[in-house]
């Protein structure tokens, strides 16, 4: 199976062809670092600017080095989380295109679960479960991959990224954009030692990890060293610091593998090019007797074929997307799970879905709803319940009518009239009308559109007008297909 996989969250442009999520075809990349580098860092608005300009040549490049025409992909893989997200939307318009033009399946993939996927590349061998350290420019975290499509946060950093850590640090110390690469050659030049620097630890979460105090620090040394016109050590700065978050990294993977007793750590990410931390996972690993995969150099930071590595077991899992597949800024990797208190109303976790279903959805018993309404009964009349086919739930319904009847309210719920209300006496006791839906009057058009025959519904619509029990009917127009006579 060939994808055309693209990946332009930050300020990389990539395209990449891969077979059957471990074999790499081609694999095109333009790098917008030296532009950003006159900045000090990314400008979201020129990498989506740039990603526009080089798109398009880059997948002309990608089928061209693979060998390969249009009518020989099978699917189209994208990142549509996280990143900047004029930059992310990007690739995902780009993607909806020519997924649509190709007449083949779109599948959404998220970033950080494509850096994981980069190992599968170097290492046909690797196969999940396995514990991961994927550690990036925008991303810090600890990934329990059950599956290849089954994870499970189970750290994070609270604030900045280690990689964001690197960029901070090396420009406090003159060094040049991006500054993981620059920060590893100067620490290099020092055994370090010199400058004590904070190691946190987050209360309740020994898993979860935090950069800001780090960064803080380093920045605060070098500007009073400036100030009081001393000396700074730079190597023996960028040594001890890159030493400190090394330490954080490697404690909290030490931690992840004895709880989850996974005999197998996998690195991946930008970060996961420094050579400190390369060789701290080593020892640590080594130590411990537990198997460690360190991605090729090349692999470590944003490309197309770990997006296409992924988007080939993501596909097999049954995730597509389609025309209304949107990017966004952030988004978790593993399950969804919805927080109250922390709920925005932004719709990502319905997003996050493949099957768009809600992570809202609660489970409650009628007196748990009925605490919900206490301090509106004072300005409704009613209550109506809807949503599927209420007689689904009859216990809940009896149950929550007969508590709403005690606070004086009017009951209503909506059917699709496959249930026969009026030999329910006792749901019809507390029940003060239904809403009945009629698709279509003719049977045949009725059928074609739910399944069942209209004349179940049209006989339950008679019987309740009878019984007082009818509250209203509600209809469906399609025009050119069920106009308003037919219904």
């Amino acid at each position: 199976m060939n994808i055309l996989a693209f990946e332009s969250s930050c300020d990389e442009t990539a395209v990449a062809v891969v077979r059957d999520g471990r074999h790499l075809l081609a694999d095109a990349l333009l790098s917008q670092a030296d532009m950003h580098a006159l900045y000090g860092g990314v400008v979201p608005e020129i990498a989506s600017r740039k990603h526009v300009e080089a798109i398009a040549g880059l997948t002309d490049q990608a089928l061209r080095d693979a060998g390969l025409t249009k009518r020989d992909i099978d699917a189209v893989a994208v990142t549509y989380a996280p990143g900047l997200i004029g930059a992310v939307l990007v690739g995902v318009s780009f993607a909806k295109s020519a997924a649509w033009a190709l007449g083949v399946p779109l599948i959404p993939v998220h970033h950080v679960r494509g850096h994981i996927a980069a190992n599968y590349l170097a290492f046909p061998e690797l196969e999940p479960p396995f514990l991961a350290l994927a550690i990036s420019g925008g991303n810090t975290l600890i990934v329990d991959v059950a599956d290849y499509t089954d994870m499970q946060v189970l750290g994070a950093t609270r604030d900045d990224a280690a990689g964001e850590c690197f960029d901070k640090a090396a420009r406090v110390l003159g060094l040049p954009y991006p500054g993981g690469k620059p920060m590893d050659q100067l620490a290099q030049q020092s055994a370090g030692g010199v400058y004590a620097l904070p190691r946190a630890h987050v209360d309740g979460a020994p898993l979860d990890m935090s950069f800001s105090g780090l960064k803080t620090a380093v920045v605060n040394l070098a500007h009073n060293a400036q100030q009081k016109g001393e000396p700074l050590d730079e190597p023996a700065l960028a040594r001890d610091f890159t030493q400190a978050v090394s330490d954080e990294l490697t404690e909290r993977a030490a931690l992840a593998l004895e709880q989850t007793g996974r005999k197998v750590l996998v690195a991946a990410g930008g970060v996961a090019a420094n050579s400190i931390i390369r060789a701290d996972l080593q020892r640590l690993c080594e130590k411990r007797g537990v198997k460690l995969y360190l991605p090729p150099l090349k692999w470590c930071g944003d490309n197309g074929a770990m997006i296409g590595a992924q988007g080939y077991y993501e596909y097999m899992a049954g995730v597509r997307g389609d025309m209304t597949l949107n990017g966004y800024a952030t988004m978790e990797l593993d399950k969804v799970v919805w927080r109250e208190e922390k709920c925005c109303k932004c719709d990502q976790c319905l997003a996050a879905c493949p099957n768009m279903a809600s992570a809202k959805v609660r489970e409650y018993s009628a007196s748990e709803v009925m605490a919900l309404l206490k301090n509106d009964l004072p300005f409704i009349r009613g209550i109506t319940v809807s949503g599927g086919e209420c007689s689904l739930q009859r216990d809940f319904l009896l149950e929550l009518f007969t508590l709403a009847k005690k606070k004086k309210l009017t009951c209503l719920m909506d059917s699709n009239g496959s249930y026969d209300y009026t030999a329910d006496a006792e749901l019809m006791a507390v029940c003060d009308g239904v809403m009945l839906d009629v698709k279509a009057w003719d049977d045949g058009l009725h059928r074609k559109l739910t399944g069942m025959g209209s004349q179940m519904v049209i006989d339950n619509a008679v019987k309740l007008a009878k019984a007082g029990k009818l509250e209203e009917i509600r209809t469906v127009v399609v025009p050119g297909y069920l106009d308003s006579e037919q219904t």
